[in-house]
């Protein structure tokens, strides 16, 4: 055999291994959702159908806790933020202090643009939105993302409820 030979007798091995692991590794992500107010805050989340997707939805958040969703999202090159699933996703409802709600609608998501986000109380800051949530860590292909509510977005609810906010 002559020694130029030998580079093409790896690549057919080479390409078996790619076609086996594949390119593109599998990927988790973990979310978690945190409230940096001052106020008590709900987070619900209803699929198609109305239903509580309840290991997305925290209740009683009170200053400084924060709520893992249960869901982890696996697979090939996946990323962004949990609540992109059309057909699981239809609502978000945030309650703060048992009193202030804001809800985002799904069907509403559909029709933004980035330049025209006036639908949603929180504007490109939408928990539905996967660029509003923050990736805190990754390990491997594990990937730790979190969204948290803060004071503005306690001023925006008021806001968006019709209260004068100083």
């Amino acid at each position: 055999m002559h020694y130029c030979d030998e580079p093409f007798l790896l690549m057919p091995v080479v390409s078996l291994i790619l076609i086996i692991t594949g390119c593109d590794p599998e990927v988790c992500n973990y979310y978690k959702i945190s409230n940096k107010t001052t106020a008590v805050i709900d987070v619900l989340v209803y699929e198609n159908g109305g239903h509580l997707r309840v290991g997305h939805s925290a209740t009683g958040l009170k200053k400084d806790e924060s709520y893992d969703l249960a869901e982890v999202f696996c697979g090939r090159g996946t990323g962004g933020g949990p609540f992109q699933s059309k057909n699981k996703t239809d609502s978000i409802v945030i309650i703060i202090n048992d009193t202030i709600k804001v809800s985002i609608l799904d069907s509403e998501m559909n029709r933004w643009s980035m330049e025209d986000l006036s639908n949603n109380a929180f504007g490109n800051n939408s928990p539905m939105l996967p660029e509003a949530w923050t990736e805190v860590k990754s390990k491997k292909d594990n990937y730790y993302y979190e969204y948290e509510f803060t004071e503005w977005h306690y001023q925006k609810a008021l806001e968006a409820n019709g209260y004068a906010v100083e």
